[in-house]
């Protein structure tokens, strides 16, 4: 290889290498990357962040269904007949939540409560005493309500 490179060198006369560098071109910089198209890295923190924003605004939404619910439980505690608010306010997250059926009895609702609960509550239908007593012993157990509304919320995806 090496006794190569000394004959191509005395072969080539100056004046056959002259026509070849003038067709040489000049280094010319190249020109400079443009902005678009993104770069991977570029859509990945896109992605990531609009991923972010989503997540955000559902928690929002659903934390907004939380309050709500919280603010009425709240004004049914503070209400003149806190069972039958209980009841209304029970019936109308079924209704609006779950689908279920406007034509709604007591008994369908009860039976409802005891299926999520696993038990049946004692101020469930306390407020439809036949023997006429008084429903103001009965209290309402508002940890038992929240907990019905947070399960049916997560049947739901609320």
């Amino acid at each position: 290889m090496a006794s190569v490179t000394p004959y191509l060198a005395s072969q080539m006369s100056s004046a056959s290498i002259q026509p070849l560098l003038a067709q040489l071109q000049p280094n010319i910089a190249p020109t400079a990357p443009s902005i678009w198209p993104l770069a991977i890295g570029y859509w990945l923190v896109l992605l990531g962040f609009c991923a972010l924003s989503f997540f955000i605004g559902y928690l929002y939404y659903r934390g907004r269904h939380a309050r709500y619910w919280k603010k009425q439980i709240k004004l049914a505690q503070q209400s003149a007949n806190p069972l039958t608010r209980s009841h209304e306010l029970l019936r109308s997250f079924l209704i609006m939540h779950l689908n279920a059926d406007k034509s709604m009895n007591e008994q369908q609702l009860a039976q409802r409560i005891e299926q999520t609960l696993g038990y049946a509550p004692e101020w469930l239908n306390a407020h439809y005493r036949a023997d006429g007593e008084s429903n103001s012993d009965i209290k309402v157990n508002w940890q038992e309500i929240d907990k019905l509304i947070n399960r049916w919320q997560r049947e739901a995806g609320v």
